[in-house]
């Protein structure tokens, strides 16, 4: 009221600082605050002394805020969405198509033409809008009011795309839906609403699973409960088992079983395939699905049966290799081996989805020492095998992969500490038995078996797969083979050397690792260029090309830091045999005996060493670089305890390091009369006469003493030393008088 009379002096005199207080003060209260605020601001103006009017002022600019921050906020904005697009409130076309966005946001999310980022985008758009309790329950009654549709929409959307991206983003409302449904937040830490937990379990128990279990025509129900099952077994294998543990869903699977529906056992007979994953549910299913599973394996159908027998297997061979652990009697295991091998070798009768189901079940039998020596003693079902991997290909990839690792038990062993062994048999806990048929002895000789018969052949063909788990299990399958050294060219030739290329690069890190080793081996003594060919080569002992190019790559600091390392006995040695290989190319020999460098001493006490490999190979290098004159005359400068560390080479019980070190020696003394005549002078010049006096009966130091002969040949030259009476009287007759033992 008082607007009304207000505005009429205002309209008389616009600058009557009291007419406008008293119309902002009414606007104010019919809750009109941006007229309000125009009013009193204009009011404060002419008039800033009025407390009044200041104070209104300050009332109007906090409700202000408010509003603005209210009509901004996502409440606000899904409220007005919902109203536009379905309650009627919509005064055009235009604010009823703006409405509607998140029904577009949806349908831009599911249409399968637009650009997956489009999708993405709209999907996370939808997300950020229902992160709040109340607008995920409003968006589910965007549709109907029990919201029944919308949840139907939610669940389609996931399937909408198959991309992991839209997948994964779409997921997260679905997520968020439950969250709502629960009365869950997990950004405020608020925990589900037992009352609706348990609402919702009285659902699941009492209404869903009633469909499956007591519902005559629930038979399509059935098989997609076993598929859901099956599909969360080979992924989060945890919440698999705790869903097929429950015992409401143990009887489903039985009564699948006891169908006469062939589809039915089919999946039943899969489902408890994909059951046995531990020990203990191994015993119980032998308990009450063992008579079902037999009675599977008595079908007519093929598929059935080979699925029942697979089942059957993976119950037998559920204690691993831990002989004490056996869950069927013994003999059990060939038994169904046997009939494994009947269904792989019949390959007119059955197709290769059961030979594939067939391999399967043969594969679980793997682990059973017995099994494993029957594999490899009969060379037809072997050859069984390679046929069905060229026939499948990357089909049994996993299956027939994990049958060689388990016959040459290269799959991951746990550490044994022996204390601990004790004390677990002290304290009468359960201690895993070696089959006396797994040694290290009857593991080389399957492995030999598997080699010639084509084994390597059999895992090129299978490993056109992008599993990186069962390329691991061809890693270590093909580490295994690798280890028999007069196997290696077999393994070469059959594309051994490629696949295993391959897995270093597409296989897990720890197949990675397993093929890089393969590798190693491979090429520890074949022909680079044989052994990988096509490949750049990059082994110094190739060429000088190659050395070249180790050198131009800056590679030495990086090799030295693994010779000068005395914590690892194999990576030093390592190190000391490649720079062996490049002391043939004339700049790193040049660089390595000019002065101001410790590598040509390094070289001379590394040929001391007891390190076999070390020392082979700092000797080798040793009786290079006595061939420079002026290298030797800086090994005696810098190297005052030569005459300790020459004795310790010339009398090194390795043979050759010995022959290479006695060497060093003749090339020094045939070098410099000086440098001869200090070495007559010094104790190794009697260890020298002593090594040559070796006879026939030291046949493996025979080279050492003919170098030892040189050695004296170069003092006698120089005229340091004179021949004895004996040592003529030898020469001229040919004959040694030291009588040998």
């Amino acid at each position: 009221m008082l607007n009304f009379s207000a505005s009429p002096t205002l309209e008389f005199d616009g600058a009557d600082a009291k007419a406008l207080y008293r119309r902002a003060l009414a606007r104010e209260n019919l809750d009109n605050v941006a007229a309000a605020f125009k009013d009193a601001k204009e009011a404060l103006r002419l008039s800033p002394k009025d407390k009044a009017i200041s104070e209104m002022l300050q009332r109007l600019v906090i409700a202000n805020n408010e509003k603005v921050k209210k009509a901004t906020s996502m409440d606000n904005k899904v409220n007005d969405m919902s109203k536009l697009a379905f309650e009627g409130s919509a005064k055009d076309k235009g604010q009823k198509v703006q409405g509607k966005s998140v029904p577009i946001l949806l349908a831009v999310a599911e249409d399968s033409n637009e650009p997956l980022e489009i999708s993405v985008c709209a999907i996370r758009i939808v997300d950020e809008l229902i992160k709040n309790h109340g607008r995920a329950l409003l968006f589910l009654s965007m549709h109907d009011n029990d919201g029944l549709r919308s949840v139907r929409r939610v669940c389609r959307i996931m399937c909408a795309r198959d991309a992991k991206e839209y997948v994964d983003a779409a997921g997260l409302i679905l997520q968020r839906i439950f969250n709502a449904l629960a009365k869950m937040d997990r950004s405020k830490e608020i925990k589900p609403d037992p009352e609706v937990a348990e609402a919702l379990m009285f659902i699941v128990s009492s209404g869903l699973m009633a469909r499956a279990t007591d519902d005559p025509e629930g038979h399509k129900v059935r098989i997609k409960l076993a598929a859901l099952l099956i599909t969360l077994l080979q992924g989060p294998v945890d919440l698999g088992v705790n869903l097929v543990t429950n015992d409401q869903v143990t009887a489903v699977m039985l009564q699948m079983a006891a169908s006469s529906n062939l589809l039915m056992q089919s999946v039943a007979a899969e489902l408890i395939v994909m059951t046995v994953v531990k020990h203990e549910r191994a015993t119980s299913i032998l308990k009450v699905g063992l008579p079902i599973l037999r009675k599977l394996y008595d079908s007519e159908d093929e598929n059935v049966k080979v699925r029942a027998l697979v089942g059957l297997c993976k119950c037998a061979a559920a204690g691993g290799d831990d002989a004490s652990r056996a869950t069927m009697k013994e003999g059990a295991a060939l038994k169904l081996a046997h009939t494994c091998k009947k269904f792989l070798l019949d390959y007119n009768k059955y197709s290769t989805d059961v030979r594939r189901f067939a391999c399967e079940g043969l594969s679980y039998l793997s682990l059973d020492a017995d099994v494993k020596e029957w594999i490899v003693e009969d060379s037809l079902l072997l050859r069984a095998l390679f046929c069905l991997a060229q026939s499948a290909g990357a089909l049994c990839v996993y299956t027939l992969a994990t049958i060689y690792v388990n016959l040459t038990n290269s799959y991951e062993k746990p550490q044994v500490d022996e204390e601990l062994v004790k004390l677990a048999q002290f304290a009468k806990h359960h201690v895993p038995e070696i089959h006396p048929k797994d040694t290290d002895d009857y593991v080389e000789k399957r492995v030999r078996c598997l080699v010639e018969e084509g084994a390597v052949a059999a895992c090129v063909a299978i490993s056109k797969t992008e599993s990186h788990k069962a390329l691991e299990l061809l890693a270590r399958a093909m580490l295994a083979f690798s280890e028999l050294e007069d196997q290696r060219g077999r393994i070469i030739c059959e594309g051994g050397t490629k696949l295993c290329l391959r897995l270093t690069k597409e296989a897990t890190a720890e197949g990675k690792i397993k093929a890089a080793h393969a590798i190693a081996k491979l090429g520890a003594k074949a022909d680079p260029q044989i052994a990988f060919p096509g490949q750049r080569s990059y082994e110094a002992s190739v060429s000088d090309s190659v050395r070249r190019r180790i050198l131009k790559e800056k590679a030495v600091p990086k090799i030295e830091d693994f010779w000068f390392m005395t914590d690892h006995e194999h990576l030093r040695a390592a190190a000391a045999e490649l720079l062996l290989n490049l002391l043939f190319l004339d700049e790193f020999y040049k660089d390595t005996v000019r002065p101001g460098t410790d590598k040509l001493k390094l070289w001379v006490l590394y040929a001391a060493e007891e390190n076999e490999r070390l020392s082979r190979a700092a000797s080798a290098a040793f009786a290079i670089l006595t061939e420079d004159v002026d290298a030797n005359r800086r090994i005696f400068e810098e190297l005052k305890s030569w005459p300790d560390v020459f004795k310790e080479i010339a009398m090194h019980e390795d043979p050759e390091t010995q022959r290479r070190g006695l060497l060093g020696f003749a090339n020094i003394m045939e070098s410099d009369e000086k440098l001869c005549s200090e070495i007559v002078a010094s104790e190794l010049f009697r260890v020298l006469v002593a090594i040559a006096k070796l006879g026939a009966a030291n046949e493996s130091r025979k080279g050492a003493a003919e170098q030892a002969k040189r050695a004296l040949a170069a003092a006698e030259k120089f005229g340091i030393i004179r021949p004895t009476d004996r040592e003529l009287y030898e020469r001229t007759n040919k004959v040694s008088t030291i009588a040998e033992e």
